[in-house]
C-alpha cells in the first residue's frame, strides 16, 4: 500500500495514533466486511447516505482486494468498531506533507502482490 497523505497546519502533527488510525481505515476500505444492521444505520447515518448503499458497499467483492475481514463490524456507545484485519497488507509506504489547506487529503493505492515462486 502507498499512500499520500496531506495535513493542515491547523489540525497539528500527525501523532502515531492517527497514522495508525489512517492505516486501519484503508484497510478497511479495501476489505469485504460483515455489519449487522444497527452498524450499517449508524454508517449510512454518518454518510448521509442509504443503508442499502452501505450494505452493497461492504460486501463488494470487486473493491474488497485485502480480502475479507475476519471480525464484523461492531457498536460501540454511538459509534462503530471496524475490526481491520491487516494480515494481508505485508508492506506500507506513507508520505506526509503538511499544507495550507482546509481538509485532510488521502490519496493511494494497494498493489496486488503475486505469488512467490521458488528459483531453482
Amino acid at each position: 500500500m502507498r499512500l499520500a497523505v496531506r495535513v493542515p497546519r491547523e489540525a497539528g502533527r500527525l501523532t502515531p495514533e492517527r497514522l495508525k488510525g489512517l492505516v486501519d481505515g484503508t484497510v478497511s476500505a479495501f476489505q469485504r466486511r460483515q455489519a449487522g444492521i444497527d452498524a450499517v444505520g449508524r454508517i449510512a447515518g454518518r454518510l448521509l447516505c442509504e443503508p442499502d448503499e452501505v450494505a452493497g458497499a461492504l460486501s463488494d467483492p470487486a473493491r474488497a482486494v485485502l480480502g475479507e475481514a475476519e471480525k464484523p463490524i461492531g457498536l460501540t456507545g454511538a459509534d462503530v468498531q471496524w475490526n481491520p484485519d491487516d494480515t494481508r497488507l505485508v508492506a506500507a509506504e506513507i508520505a506526509v506533507e503538511t499544507a495550507d489547506a482546509d481538509a485532510w487529503e488521502i490519496s493511494g493505492h494497494v498493489f496486488g502482490v503475486g505469488a512467490f515462486r521458488k528459483r531453482g
